[in-house]
């Protein structure tokens, strides 16, 4: 009996020394560093995750509206923990919008639980996704009655190419954006070619603010109505769709001059009185005016040389009111100068007497 109590004594202390005390065991669990592997969808760009005391950050820099995100993270401790709880299958998180907080709990050695906040924080970057400004860099075919000066509306998100109504169609034009700064077209670059097969139908494109916003926009070709004369509009459009100034106009070659310029208001026609001083035709010629508000020119492009092949050859360009969408033709033709008051510009002496030879 006597060793009885020795042997009880010898197993217990023989099972106590294969325990670890839980004193012993590690009470922290902290995050050293946190890298984003996987990203969905491909288009989201996110900058390298920040680590705070109880929070982990994962900075967007573009994707705001590219919700919900899947992540995937690779976590590494600062000390030997037992587990992560938290994270979905694959260690990934699943934000359904920028608002969207996810926990994960860090599992001590000893048990003690340390919880994790991670969040999305979007970076700032503008929403607008608008054309500031348009041109037409080409269009086909060549000879299409068409304004090169495009209409930008801010309201309704449309680029209008105004046209006399009866031309054949299709119609390819080129255009050049000004866009949102940040913004871009969601076609490369920031030029479209664009196939127009009717008449006041809208064309969509698509703009992609900085913020990944995106905006639907349309290009249309606007028909107008040919105006030919005033019975056939309101005074106001019938007005507006002259010549804003006078007329001015320069020849090519230079001793070709512009002696004057009529205006007939109730034709629409402007007869210009040109003395050619010997030079043959072709000529070029360049004409310029002020546009009144709301107008944009057919046929005329301020600062363009066109060819005047004889005096019959008349010239006509169009002045489309946008308002009422109606356009009146206007008129140059070429009246030679013949010196109608027999005027004497000049003259030269050809041979001549004198009495005694003294005059030379």
């Amino acid at each position: 009996m006597k060793y009885r109590g020795l042997i009880l004594a010898l197993l217990i202390l023989s099972h106590l020394a294969g325990c670890v005390k839980v004193a012993s065991l590690d009470d922290r669990a902290s995050i050293a560093s946190c890298l984003i592997t996987d990203v969905s969808p491909e288009a989201v760009i996110f900058n390298e995750p920040q680590v705070e005391e109880g929070s982990i950050i994962l900075p967007m820099d573009y994707g705001k509206y590219e919700f919900p995100v899947t992540v995937t993270l690779n976590i590494k401790t600062a000390q030997a923990i037992d587990k992560i709880l938290g994270l979905d299958t694959d260690n990934t998180l699943v934000f359904e919008n920028p608002e969207t907080v996810r926990k994960i709990h860090l599992i001590a050695l000893s048990g003690v639980v340390h919880s994790y906040d991670i969040r999305i924080e979007v970076a700032p970057r503008s929403d607008l996704a608008a054309v500031t400004a348009a041109r037409l860099t080409e269009y086909n075919p060549g000879d299409f009655p068409l304004a090169r000066e495009v209409v930008v509306d801010v309201v309704e998100n449309e680029i209008g190419i105004f046209a006399l109504k009866g031309a054949f169609l299709p119609l390819t034009v080129g255009l050049e954006f000004d866009l949102s700064p940040g913004a871009k077209l969601e076609s490369p670059g920031n030029r479209g070619n664009f196939t127009i097969n009717a008449y006041d139908t809208a064309i969509p494109f698509t703009i992609v603010a900085e913020s990944g916003k995106k905006e639907l926009w349309h290009i249309r070709l606007i028909g107008v109505i040919l105006a030919e004369n005033a019975s056939q509009t309101d005074r106001e459009p019938w007005e507006r769709m002259a010549p804003g100034g006078a007329l001015e106009i320069s020849f090519n070659p230079a001793e070709v001059e512009c002696v004057g310029i009529s205006e007939d208001l109730q034709t629409s026609r402007y007869k210009v009185s040109v003395r050619d001083n010997g030079n043959p035709f072709p000529w070029k010629a360049v004409a310029g005016f002020k546009m009144n508000p709301y107008v944009v020119p057919i046929h005329h492009d301020a600062g363009q040389e066109f060819t005047i092949q004889s005096w019959e050859d008349k010239r006509t360009f169009y002045l489309v009111d946008i308002l009422s969408r109606q356009a009146r033709a206007w008129e140059l033709v070429w009246q030679q100068w013949l010196n109608p008051a027999n005027l004497v510009e000049s003259f030269v002496i050809g041979e001549y007497t004198s009495q005694n030879n003294q005059i030379r």
